[in-house]
């Protein structure tokens, strides 16, 4: 035993002896260049998880093997890998990483360290598109921008997202931003694949706008797509699958509650009931049930990037579709990709960035009430006492309007649509001496597009009335663009910098279009005009506008602290009269980093401050129409003579040769400051932005014999604040916790119109719901004040404002404003171990929206079903309620009467977007083939908090129409999607 007990302590004095040799405690203290400790460095022994953080004091110690390497890493700061060697002690200085500030930002024909920028801007990465499935770059700017407003007016498949810039600063111009894709400016977004995108930059005052002049006013997207890099070919696979519903149902009455209601209807204005047995109904269909349905979203991407120090090319292919949740909605994109660059001699680089696309629609009627075959307001009020469909194959409509049923308008109507669209460009540089350089590049968007819609002659009514309808529509645009640019780029005395462009552009666009309609087909096989006995209409047009620009900037750094920056552009334009052919549109900012004075360079916890003011101008020309200043002459005004009918023509404009563009001027003064070594970032922008000889339909003398003419007289304004927030809560090797805040408001109001009222927004028999007038913000909601139900006759009491003593148009004033006080979005995002969540909530407050839907749901006037709301009806006097009698044709015009009773409060915060994932690369590394991989689910509007009526207050039944913003009118409503998806790389 002793022997052994022997045996056993000397073995252990040796591996302690070994050990001892091989392992030793090594300790130190970390520090930046400036001497001050640095607390939470992570240091690890290379290619282990083994290791330490600094403390309070940057002080660390750990055991690690002789001549080991440790690797010394924190944020802001320059990693550092060094081997100990027979060391014991190690203290270590870490540099700070600069390369936030020298990161470059994509700026107007060129870009700029970040230093260096006096820009109000925003940037989306890749990374944040290509974690989620992102079907538009709208929706991967949504809530990640602040002063960019993005709404979704519908949950339709393929629905354009209304992007705003600073709210709106045209009132007949457009108020889309300007999208620039790899240089091409273009015309239509559509067909752009999110999953090619390298990064998004916005540019948001005039000062970074005013180099592209005329179509700049409305903020400028410019986009870069992806490209080769010198290494390994790599191939990345990105596909999810999914599901979509709608993210709820309104309440309607069942048949029972439906006859009642209706009986009482009539029995309250003195006629003969509907339905004599309301007990013994046939039917109890429930039509949200009939028409809406899960709906599917799927996603294929492939792409391949590599190439070499002389020739780089990325390519991709991607198929995206979406069936929507009211069939037969659906959309879906195919689009191909080819980006190459090569370096042929040591001074010339060319290159090409080429995209195909194609983007096929089903489109189901909405935004209408029945009689105009508005499916949703369909399914909302027709009758649950009749059958989906007939024996006979025929859709009963409501048998006492003859209207159709919701399924009957979405299956007896076919309405596609396809657009074919190239984008690309084709460029030369050339360095020249003295730090010259020239691009010339020649760039084209083609869009084709198509659309056939056909009614069935026999299912349904409408379509038995023209015995068949058939349409079919065409345009054709192709836009060229030439630019020539020449650079110039130097630093003097390594303290000037001076960054130079000059450039003349050219584009020029030929549109041509074509539209066919006929009814009366003998049967539903021959679905396209040429099937109809009866041709209806048959029209052709074509038409084009140019420009011929020219532009200057001037980038003058000293000493990476101040930075002056001066651009100019002259625009020329084919769209204005011959006395204002060119705008000219000069711009200036200035830059102070006064981080980098001598009295804040010892200050420990500020990383960089910056101080920035810009004043610019640009213009705006989209949306205005080719040749509108010219005397312009309709067609198709026939004559007859001796009983012949000739071909005629009339004028229908007046010359205006002063016309010209409008022009915004916006002044932004911004604060850039990062502090704890880059740890908290915020960027706060104040600005106004002045729209002046804005484009206005001035009236004119019924005598002249026309209705108005275009004119450059009105005004408006919009002013704001901006903050974006973005933190790295906690960062360690093995969990990461960071957040990015979004906050902005605006206030827009018009200044000038020639005292006119705009009035827009007409729904149903109601009439125009808003109003646009000086003095007041953009589309205002117009109506009468409702003081609640009378308790003594169950009518509306109306607010008499002139005090006549009765109720007429005068009564009428502003009663609500669609535009937010205030919107916002906040991401979070974690890791930890191979793990990752990121969640954004997005919302608005202080709008208001024009629940339309209710005037048909709550009307009570007429034999259509209803919300449940007006189980609450006033039905005997004295009862005290907030939904009046039932009284059918509404002589008290309770509902005919657009008032503060459909007004809502449309503030919404949404779970806009999670998504949770597991990387798998740690799982594969034993293999070569696949690099990386990672598996995630996703969900989209899985949570809205409101006290919004409707299905979801996020909603604008005219779109981008700036004269009729936030109106609810039997909307597409919004779906909750939830995919589950894989991205790969090889």
């Amino acid at each position: 035993m002793k022997r052994i007990l022997t045996i056993f302590i000397f073995l252990c004095m040796a591996i302690s002896y070994g050990h001892a040799q091989t392992n030793a405690r090594i300790s130190g203290v970390v520090k930046d260049e400036k001497g001050l400790p640095l607390p939470g460095v992570t240091i690890l022994i290379k290619n282990s998880q083994i290791g330490t953080t600094s403390n309070v004091n940057g002080e660390y110690s750990l055991n690690a093997p002789k001549n080991s390497t440790l690797v010394f890493s924190f944020l802001g700061f320059s990693s550092q890998e060094i081997n100990i060697g027979e060391k014991t002690t190690l203290n270590v200085t870490l540099k700070e990483d600069i390369s936030k500030l020298d990161e470059v930002v994509v700026i107007g024909y060129g870009s700029v360290k970040r230093k260096n920028l006096n820009y109000a801007t925003s940037e989306v990465s890749a990374k944040s598109i290509e974690d989620r499935p992102i079907t538009s770059l709208q929706q991967a700017i949504q809530g990640r921008a602040a002063g960019v407003t993005v709404i979704q007016p519908s949950g339709k498949p393929g629905a354009g997202l209304n992007l705003r810039v600073r709210g709106y600063g045209s009132l007949n111009g457009s108020n889309d931003p300007l999208y620039v894709v790899d240089g091409v400016q273009l015309l239509s977004n559509d067909g752009i694949n999110p999953n090619d995108i390298e990064n998004i930059t916005i540019l948001k005052d005039a000062s970074a706008t005013a180099i592209y002049g005329a179509n700049g006013a409305n903020g400028v997207v410019l986009i870069t797509t992806k490209s080769g890099s010198a290494n390994k070919t790599q191939i990345s696979v990105e596909s999810y699958y999914g599901f979509q519903n709608v993210t709820k149902k309104l309440d309607v009455l069942n048949a029972k509650q439906f006859a009642t209601l209706i009986n009482e209807e009539r029995t309250n204005v003195g006629q003969a009931p509907f339905i004599t047995d309301v007990s013994n109904l046939p039917y109890n269909t429930n039509w949200q049930d009939e028409i809406y349905r899960r709906g599917a979203q799927q996603n294929y991407q492939l792409s391949a990037t590599g190439g070499s120090e002389k020739y780089k090319y990325y390519l991709s292919g991607g198929w995206n579709a979406e069936d929507g949740t009211l069939a037969p909605a659906s959309f879906g994109r195919y689009s191909i990709r080819f980006n190459q660059s090569a370096n042929l001699y040591p001074k010339l680089k060319v290159g090409s960035n080429f995209a195909i696309s194609r983007v096929n629609s089903v489109d189901v009627a909405d935004n209408n009430r029945v009689n105009q075959a508005g499916v949703v307001l369909s399914a909302l009020s027709t009758p649950p006492t009749i059958p989906v469909q007939n024996a006979d194959g025929t859709y009963p409509q409501n048998p006492y309007q003859a209207l159709e049923n919701p399924v009957a308008i979405t299956r007896g109507a076919d309405n596609t649509s396809f657009t074919n669209k190239i984008l690309g460009n084709v460029y030369a540089e050339y360095q020249l001496p003295a730090d010259l350089k020239i691009r010339s590049t020649f760039g084209v968007e083609a869009n084709d597009n198509r659309s056939d819609s056909f009614i069935d002659p026999f299912t349904t009514g409408n379509g038995r009335a023209l015995k068949g309808f058939a349409s079919a529509g065409s345009n054709n645009e192709v836009i060229w663009q030439n630019e020539n640019i020449l650079s110039y780029n130097h630093t003097f005395n390594k303290k000037h910098s001076l960054d130079a462009i000059g450039g003349v552009t050219f584009r020029k666009s030929n549109y041509t279009g074509t539209f066919l309609s006929g009814k009366n087909f003998a049967n539903g096989s021959i679905k396209t005009v040429n099937g109809a006995s009866q041709k209806i209409d048959a029209s052709s047009n074509n038409s084009g506008w140019a420009y011929l620009s020219y532009l200057a900037r001037v980038i003058y750094t000293y000493n990476d602290k101040y930075t002056v920056t001066g651009s100019f552009r002259a625009d020329g334009s084919s769209r204005f009269g011959p006395n204002q052919k060119y705008g000219y549109f000069p711009a200036a900012s200035v830059g102070w980093l006064i981080s980098e004075e001598d009295f804040l360079k010892n200050v420990s916890w500020l990383s960089s401050l910056k101080l920035r003011y810009g004043i610019g101008s640009n213009g705006n020309s989209t949306g205005i129409g080719d040749f509108s200043y010219l005397a312009r002459y309709g067609v198709g005004y026939n004559y007859p003579i001796n009983g012949n009918t000739q071909p005629g023509s009339i004028s229908t404009s007046i010359a205006n040769n002063d016309l010209k563009w409008e022009v915004n001027t916006t002044n932004n003064l911004g604060l850039d400051i990062s502090l704890f070594n880059n740890r908290i970032s915020l960027s706060a922008d104040a600005y106004y932005r002045k729209t002046t000889d804005a484009l206005v339909n001035r009236p004119l003398p019924s005598q002249t014999g026309y209705g108005s003419i275009t004119q450059n007289v009105g005004s408006l304004e919009n002013k704001g604040l901006e903050f974006s927030l973005n933190t790295i809560n906690y960062s360690h090797k093995n969990f990461t916790w960071q957040t990015d805040v979004e906050f902005s408001l605006n206030r827009n109001k018009v200044l000038n119109i020639l005292g006119q009222s705009i009035m827009a927004g007409g729904v149903g028999d109601n009439g125009n719901s808003t109003i646009t007038e000086e003095g007041q913000p953009i589309s205002s909601f117009y109506g009468y004040i409702s003081d609640g139900v009378d308790p003594a006759t169950g009518n509306i009491k109306y607010r008499d404002l002139n005090k006549d003593n009765k109720i007429t148009d005068a009564d009428r004033t502003i009663i609500g404003n669609p535009n937010p006080k205030f919107q916002g979005g906040i991401t979070n995002r974690f890791s930890a171990f191979g793990f990752d969540l990121s969640f954004l909530f997005q919302g608005v407050y202080g709008n208001d929206v024009y629940n339309a839907s209710r005037i048909e749901t709550e009307g009570m006037s007429g034999p259509k079903n209803a919300s449940t709301a007006v189980l609450n009806r006033w039905t005997t006097p004295g009862q005290i309620t907030d939904i009046p009698r039932a009284a059918f044709g509404d002589p008290n015009q309770n509902s005919l009467r657009n008032s503060t009773r459909f007004l809502e409060d449309g503030s919404f915060l949404k779970l806009r977007d999670l998504t949770f994932g597991y990387n798998l690369t740690s799982v594969l590394k034993k293999q070569s083939v696949l690099k990386s991989a990672r598996i995630y689910i996703s969900g989209r509007n899985l949570l809205t908090i409101s006290n919004y009526k409707g299905y979801d207050p996020e909603v604008s039944r005219e779109g981008a129409n700036p004269f009729a913003l936030g109106i609810d009118y039997g909307t597409y409503p919004q779906v909750r999607t939830l995919v589950f998806g894989l991205n790969a790389k090889f």
